[in-house]
């Protein structure tokens, strides 16, 4: 009886584990929140990108960015250096004063 039981019991616990588990999913390319630019921020403007803590190899958290282009998820910036950031990383954009 008790290896019966023990048997039962662990049917019961695969089963609902599988039941708790749910279903799996997969995203398209069109299903996936794509973070860029604010509206009014265009190619030429000045803003300050402040990344999220720990996103930046160096540390830094705010860069200085002359947007020079922008590609899907990607800001290109001009100034001091041609770089490419993803935006999905920045957490504020400021933009500077004309």
């Amino acid at each position: 009886m008790v290896r019966i039981s023990a048997v039962v019991f662990a049917m019961v616990c695969f089963l609902a584990g599988y039941a708790v588990s749910g279903y799996r999913v997969s995203a398209g390319a069109e299903d996936v929140d794509v973070r860029r630019l604010p509206n009014g921020i265009h190619i030429g403007d000045t803003v300050t990108l402040t990344f999220a803590a720990g996103s930046l190899a160096s540390g830094i958290n705010d860069v200085d960015c002359k947007i020079a282009g922008q590609s899907g998820i990607w800001v290109q910036c001009a100034s001091p250096a041609t770089v490419w950031y993803d935006t999905t990383r920045v957490a504020i954009v400021k933009k500077a004063a004309k």
